[in-house]
């Protein structure tokens, strides 16, 4: 599951709409296949009127487990030309662990825009149950923050294990506030639509490809308000029943970056009784 490097804003809860109730089966669960990859990001749109003349960057992302989480390592570079020629490089590290059944999460992250560090913060958090609210602490640089997560709060690898979930079930909206722990650990709320279902692929390697999946498109609003006039920025993806995105657009308000598999490679499951 390949989690972006996004800003995340504390939610009203009361804002958003109910959301909607998906069966996430220990059998969707067991399908997430560990592996590692790495994408290239070049520019597929700029706009004549934002300021940005060009962009690119890659993202290395690996997805392991042990027989309890999901743990992930994430790169996030983005390099931009502005029309005025200035260029600017901000980089992301996050490394995060979360728990298969959905209900708790820690993770650290790292931000550096010109080669200064501009954010670093290690954190946790925990839900009641799923679809229910929960609360997370953050430490590390800057004050000690508590927060509370509303009702519907999901984390990145289960939110996306929801998505093919509800696209098997033949839901196409759903509706959630997203926490990953970036930017100060605020929250976004989250509009995603199945679009199409997508057939497996005859590619190599087959562990990672040969799984039937499903196109999304997921709609990051700041603040969490599904109504809100302009969003923070989209996400059209598809990602296969092995948890594996082979497809990717980031839709900025400026600009929108492609995504092109340079590199993957499966990782080993652990041997779990």
């Amino acid at each position: 599951m390949l989690r972006t490097s996004i800003a995340f804003v504390l939610a009203i809860a009361a804002a958003a709409p109910a959301a909607a109730e998906i069966a996430v089966t220990p059998e969707l669960v067991a399908k997430v296949q560990p592996h590692r990859a790495i994408y290239s990001l070049k520019a597929k749109t700029v706009s004549p009127t934002g300021g940005v003349s060009d962009a690119d960057g890659a993202i290395a992302y690996e997805l392991t487990e042990d027989c309890g989480r999901w743990l992930t390592k994430h790169t996030f570079q983005l390099n931009i030309v502005k029309q005025d020629a200035k260029e600017r490089s901000i980089r992301t590290d996050y490394t995060s662990w979360e728990a298969k059944n959905g209900l708790a999460f820690g993770f650290e992250t790292r931000t550096k825009s010109d080669g200064q560090e501009t954010e670093q913060r290690t954190g946790r958090a925990e839900l009641s149950r799923i679809g229910g609210p929960g609360k997370a602490v953050l430490e590390g640089k800057g004050p000690r923050k508590e927060i509370a997560l509303p009702a519907g709060t999901s984390f990145p690898t289960w939110h996306v294990v929801e998505m093919i979930a509800a696209g098997r079930a033949g839901e196409k909206i759903v509706w959630r506030h997203m926490f990953d722990g970036a930017s100060e650990g605020k929250v976004n709320g989250v509009h995603g639509v199945v679009v199409d279902p997508v057939p497996a692929a005859a590619i190599e390697p087959a562990a990672l490809f040969a799984h039937p999946g499903f196109r999304l498109k997921l709609t990051f609003f700041d603040p969490p308000q599904e109504d809100k006039e302009r969003p923070n920025y989209k996400v059209d993806m598809t990602v296969n029943e092995a948890g594996v995105t082979t497809a990717m657009v980031l839709e900025y308000s400026d600009f929108s970056l492609e995504a092109k598999i340079e590199k993957i490679e499966t990782l080993p499951k652990p041997a779990c009784r």
